[in-house]
């Protein structure tokens, strides 16, 4: 099995690559080899929660729930669970704030290219008022808008020209 995960993790990772660099990419491998690495994941991190289980004693939660109805005090117990639930949602929305960060930085780094006159994929010496695509990677420079059809730059947010929001393009 981990086998298979490692040549379904290095699949999905090349095309996935390839697809967020602009290059060409199998959508059909990507889409497949996402799901089977999370269905072949599933195992480690079920396997992971098991383990945990067996090494926390029934008796140890056994007695902290006894102790703490004893006392009166069996919603701290529900307080403990919230606030874990709490710190979950914390370190999820951490990550996707720390993902989205990074995108803009990559957004940044593509605009610094195209000032200094390089591909954003490779940072081969390019023209971005003649060339439409790279020479060295093939990678898309100029396109056509999608409300106006002038042609304007690849990555850019909205269309210098009609001020139209643009859909990405690889």
């Amino acid at each position: 099995m981990i086998p298979l995960l490692l040549i379904s993790l290095y699949f999905y990772t090349k095309n996935k690559n390839a697809q967020i660099k602009g290059r060409k990419y199998n959508g059909i491998l990507l889409m497949i080899s996402s799901h089977l690495t999370f269905i072949l994941f599933m195992p480690f991190v079920f396997g992971t929660l098991h383990i945990i289980y067996r090494f926390i004693p029934k008796k140890l939660i056994a007695n902290v729930v006894e102790l703490l109805t004893s006392i009166g005090a069996l919603f701290l117990g529900y307080y403990m669970l919230i606030l874990i639930s709490i710190l979950f949602i914390f370190a999820l929305v951490y990550y996707i704030q720390r993902r989205e960060k990074n995108k803009s930085k990559n957004i940044k780094g593509i605009l610094t290219s195209i000032r200094k006159g390089l591909c954003y994929n490779c940072k081969n010496k390019v023209n971005y008022e003649k060339d439409s695509y790279c020479s060295y990677c093939q990678a898309l420079l100029r396109r056509e808008c999608d409300n106006c059809k002038k042609e304007i730059l690849n990555h850019l947010k909205y269309c210098k020209y009609c001020g139209s929001e643009q859909k990405e393009k690889k």
